[in-house]
C-alpha cells in the first residue's frame, strides 16, 4: 500500500516553565490541496493553534501555571519520517488570552494523560486493531485532579477532559486550508502505509509515563547516602 502524501503532523510544543523543558502533544490530519507543502503546513499551524483554544480552553484550571502553549508546528509525513517542509504558529503574537494553566503544582513533568484517538468502526473486526489506534499525550497536568489514595484521575476531571479533546478534534475537523476539502483528523499506521479518519476518542483513569519526557528532562541532583555500618 502506498504511503498518503496528504498527511501532517500537527505539534502543540509547551513551555514547561523550566530551562528549555517542553511537552509536546502531537496528531495526524489529512489534508488534500493543490498549494505546496509548506504554505499547507504554515495555514495548518495557525488553524490547529486556534483548535486547540476552541477545544482545550475549558480545561487550563486542570493545569498548572508552568504550562503554557508556545508554538504550533506541522510537518508534512513522509514515508521516511518528518519531511523538512515545516509550518509554525508562533503563540501569544497579538494574543490577548494565551493558553496557560492556572494551578500552583504540578505532577511530575515525565508524567502525562493519554487519550486514544480511535479510527475503527463500533463493533467492527480489523485484522492488527491497533493500527485504528492513537496515543496522543497531554502536557502535565495538575495536582488537582488526582484522587486519593489512589493516584487515579478524579472521574470529573476525566470527563471533562474528554469532552474538551472531543472538541478540539471537532474544530480540526472543522478547519479549512485555502480552497481545499476540509482537513480530518487521523490515525497514522506508518507499518501499514495508511491513515484512518478518528472516529472518537477515549481515556482511562490511570497516569501515564512518557519516556522521550523524561529522557530530555533536566534531573535534579542525586543526594547520596553514607555507607552502611561494617
Amino acid at each position: 500500500m502506498a504511503f498518503p502524501t496528504d498527511n501532517y503532523r500537527i505539534q502543540h510544543v509547551f513551555n514547561l516553565g523550566g530551562d528549555g523543558e517542553i511537552a509536546v502533544t502531537g496528531i495526524h490530519v489529512r489534508c488534500a490541496v493543490d498549494t505546496d507543502v509548506p504554505t499547507t503546513a504554515t495555514e495548518l499551524a495557525r488553524h490547529a493553534d486556534a483548535a486547540w483554544h476552541t477545544g482545550m480552553d475549558s480545561t487550563k484550571t486542570m493545569f498548572p501555571s508552568s504550562v503554557s502553549l508556545d508554538t504550533t508546528k506541522v510537518y508534512h509525513s513522509m514515508e521516511s519520517g518528518p519531511s523538512d517542509g515545516i509550518g509554525e504558529f508562533i503563540t501569544g503574537s497579538g494574543d490577548t488570552d494565551p493558553w496557560v494553566g492556572s494551578q500552583a503544582q504540578s505532577l511530575p513533568w515525565q508524567t502525562a494523560y493519554v487519550m486514544t484517538t480511535e479510527a475503527q468502526p463500533e463493533g467492527a473486526r480489523v485484522s492488527r486493531p491497533r493500527r485504528y489506534r492513537g496515543r496522543v499525550y497531554l502536557p502535565p497536568l495538575s495536582c488537582q485532579v488526582v484522587t486519593e489514595p489512589t493516584g487515579f484521575i478524579e472521574d470529573t476531571y476525566q470527563a471533562l477532559l474528554l469532552t474538551a479533546f472531543t472538541a478540539y478534534l471537532e474544530a480540526i475537523n472543522d478547519m479549512l486550508v485555502g480552497t481545499g476539502p476540509q482537513v480530518r483528523a487521523v490515525v497514522l499506521s506508518r507499518a501499514g502505509g495508511f491513515q484512518t479518519d478518528i472516529l472518537r476518542a477515549s481515556c482511562d483513569q490511570q497516569m501515564d509515563l512518557q519516556k522521550r519526557r523524561e529522557n530530555r528532562q533536566s534531573i535534579p541532583a542525586r543526594v547520596q547516602g553514607d555507607d552502611l555500618d561494617a
